[in-house]
């Protein structure tokens, strides 16, 4: 704010001084096309000048405390994180289980519990998990294990896939 003040003065001075000196130039027995240089350079000193002095804004915070309603979000929010870690880790838990299986009920047993976990979690994945580190898991087991597990697999991947994916809008919704 101070600064923008004095900004603000300097260019009136040096617009009034440049409105003065024509004046004063004149009655010194100068030509008039020096009045008329001298008032427009100051004129186009406010004008170039003029617009940036609302630019210099006032940085500092409004607020001396958050809003009231920020301290029960945080409540929220710090549930909300210690959920999603411990869903995290019995995901990957569960990936590590799939991924080290060598045989087909550890396999079954393994998307199952994936499966699982998605249904308690309201069919979401954990936060952060790619549908890419499923897929790498997949392949390197994909040799290894049976057709009913690899069919299990895909019924996971199905869902996994729905969940990650960009849902399409109904025109209904839309509103036209």
């Amino acid at each position: 704010m101070r600064c923008s003040s004095v900004l603000a003065v300097l260019l009136l001075s040096s617009s009034v001084d440049g409105l003065r000196m024509p004046l004063a130039a004149c009655s010194n027995g100068l030509n008039s096309n020096s009045c008329r240089r001298s008032v427009l350079a100051g004129a186009a000193a406010f004008l170039t000048l003029g617009p940036l002095a609302p630019a210099m804004a006032n940085t500092a915070p409004m607020l001396d405390k958050p809003m009231e309603g920020f301290g029960t979000d945080e409540s929220k929010r710090s549930a909300f994180k210690e959920k999603q870690k411990k869903y995290k880790k019995a995901w990957r838990k569960s990936l590590s289980d799939l991924e080290f299986a060598t045989t087909d009920a550890e396999a079954i047993t393994a998307v199952d519990n994936l499966y699982a976990l998605i249904k308690e979690n309201n069919f979401e994945v954990p936060e952060g998990v790619r549908k890419m580190d499923l897929d790498q898991v997949y392949k390197t087991v994909q040799p290894k294990i049976g057709k009913n597990a690899r069919m299990n697999f895909q019924k996971l991947d199905l869902i996994v896939r729905d969940i990650t994916s960009v849902k399409g809008m109904p025109k209904d919704d839309l509103g036209y």
